[in-house]
């Protein structure tokens, strides 16, 4: 059975009205009538039922006829609808996993302090709210205890609730939450308008279907406008004046006709509706959910939206930073003979395709088709580029930005806050035979979690009168556990020291290294400490992969892989490799 796969979930007044209409006329796309069905947030149909009463909003809150919106689905390719509640909603983005895993999240933004302005004015348009944004935000607090403050029309209290609504990192965490990150698209207003067919483009290749042919129009579809007049506007907005009409006329018809009455009705503002002291303060206020907001989307928020000075390159001898990209959280991996390749920087470089790297498991020309993706970047710089790149097989990311942009690492390391040392650190060899373990693996190996205590004990017993180390960030054990644990077994203990410094300090000091992570991430361990490192994979059953085939290989690498854990004597016994 077909489900829709299209979910536009906001925000409001940030585009996506038209960002719908330019889908519309898409011939492979089904948009559903009306834009905003509203089927899945079921927290904010509880709370306007409550508040009013009665069942009086949210007319396909039933999955029968939620279907029926979808009747008309043919021969296009994706179905979709755009309810701009969702993000905002704690419960949608659940549902809409549960309905379709698949689905594609398009999520589009403005600056928070513009979007609150807009949305005051949507509401004092259709909801009768108060005169004054000032007083609007200050009965803010007074109004989650109290929803009669709330305007008199509005569909629910929340949709007044202006700080909350313009939270938007805590709305966007919840769908990062259940979605893996491709299967989701920001897009912000800026974009939409300076170049619609760009954000056209990106939408129809983000779904899964060709670019389109239609004129992309940057003009918004729902422009912020305010009453003329308040008599005029409940004679107009009277339920009487629109029954006939909307029972005789086409849909498309009634449509235009509701256009004419808000020409009629509604005029533009003359001027802001924020004063300038109330400007800067919510500017000072959002700084830092702008600031959280870039991390999260990786892009580069707070400069587009001039919440702090961009200090672009202007002089030839200022190289491209070092700082390429950055691993989970805020550490940064540093590219350390980048600087020979680019003398200038222009600007960012977007790598738009999401490449699964896998290291060795893919060849040198998988990094030059995903590199050639960078926008503004020359031919000679993506070879070089790829190069580097492949040098770290560790990188597994998909980079979305230019200078001190984070990217996303899968099946890697998490090095901490530090860069990575220009020079190689040699620590004084401490007496005896010293044997690491890495009590962590992330969450790569499909979800498996890394060494429990019962294989740390298992390794002591291969290696009789060797001092221990557990490393690593013990995710899924308790500090107290891990303390008790290796002053039980007289363990040193360096849980939780997560910065590359002292990964080097403590590694580069062992005899041997037993580690669960991915293998890209081993590798480039390997490559760094001069130990013999035992990789365990013990999902990956099968067969050695090719480079690792002979004991030789095994050797030049510093490294052994033993495969799988319930054959560790026996493969251990077949590649001749020495305890």
């Amino acid at each position: 059975m077909r489900k829709p796969s299209l979910f536009i979930v906001g925000a409001p007044k940030c585009g996506t009205t038209t960002l719908y209409d330019l889908l519309s006329q898409h011939p492979d796309v089904f948009m559903t009538v009306p834009k905003e069905p509203m089927h899945f947030c079921k927290d904010f149909i509880r709370e306007s039922d409550w508040f009013w009463g009665k069942k009086k909003y949210f007319p396909y809150r039933d999955r029968s006829r939620y279907w029926e919106l979808f009747s008309e689905w043919s021969d296009e390719k994706v179905a979709g609808e755009a309810s701009t509640v969702y993000l905002y909603s704690k419960v949608a983005a659940k549902r809409i996993r549960h309905f379709n895993p698949e689905a594609r999240i398009i999520i589009m933004l403005r600056e928070p302090v513009s979007f609150i302005e807009s949305l005051y004015l949507h509401n004092r348009r259709e909801a009768g709210e108060v005169r004054s944004l000032r007083e609007a935000l200050d009965l803010e607090p007074k109004r989650k205890w109290n929803h009669r403050l709330a305007p008199s029309r509005i569909r629910f209290p929340s949709y007044s609730f202006y700080r909350e609504f313009a939270n938007f990192p805590e709305q966007v965490r919840r769908f990062t939450a259940v979605f893996p990150r491709e299967q989701i698209l920001f897009i912000t207003l800026d974009e939409l308008k300076s170049s619609p067919e760009n954000v056209l483009e990106r939408v129809c290749r983000f779904v899964g279907v060709s670019p389109s042919r239609t004129s992309a129009s940057p003009a918004s579809s729902n422009t912020r406008r305010l009453p003329k007049s308040q008599a005029l506007r409940k004679v107009l907005e009277s339920p009487l004046v629109w029954q006939l009409p909307k029972m005789v006329l086409p849909r498309k018809w009634y449509d235009k006709l509701k256009d004419v009455y808000r020409g009629a009705a509604y005029t533009l503002p003359s001027r802001s509706v924020m004063e300038s002291d109330l400007v800067e303060s919510l500017r000072k206020e959002f700084k830092p959910v702008v600031r959280e907001l870039s991390k999260i989307t990786a892009k580069d928020l707070e400069g587009l939206w001039s919440y702090r000075e961009r200090k672009l390159s202007s002089s030839k001898e200022d190289p491209l930073p070092v700082c390429l990209g950055g691993t989970l959280g805020d550490t940064f991996i540093v590219f350390c003979k980048i600087t020979k390749y680019w003398q200038k920087h222009g600007g960012h470089y977007t790598l738009r395709r999401f490449n699964d790297h896998k290291g060795f498991d893919k060849p040198l020309k998988e990094f030059f088709k995903g590199v050639s993706y960078i926008d503004y970047l020359p031919s000679k710089s993506h070879a070089m580029l790829s190069k580097e790149i492949y040098k770290h097989v560790y990188l597994n990311a998909d980079v979305e930005g230019g200078r001190g942009t984070r990217t996303r690492i899968k099946d890697s390391v998490d090095f901490g806050m530090e860069p990575f040392p220009d020079v190689p650190f040699k620590p004084k060899r401490p007496r005896g035979k010293h044997v690491g373990v890495q009590l962590h693996a992330g969450k790569s190996l499909n979800n498996y979690k890394g060494f429990r205590f019962s294989h740390v004990l298992r390794f002591m017993s291969e290696h009789p009168g060797a001092t221990f180390h557990l490393f690593g960030t013990g995710y899924g054990y308790s500090e107290r556990s891990v303390r008790r644990f290796c002053r039980k077994h007289g363990i040193r203990n360096h849980v939780g020291r997560t910065s590359f410094s002292e990964w080097l300090r403590y590694l580069k000091s062992m005899d041997f290294l037993y580690t669960p992570e991915g293998f890209s991430a081993f590798f480039s361990l390997s490559q760094k400490v001069p130990c013999r490192v035992y990789y365990i994979d013990p999902l990956s059953t099968k067969r050695i992969h090719p480079a690792w085939k002979s004991h030789a290989d095994l050797v030049r690498a510093k490294s052994v892989i033993l495969w799988p854990w319930l054959f560790l004597g026996r493969v251990r016994q077949r590649l001749k490799i020495p305890r």
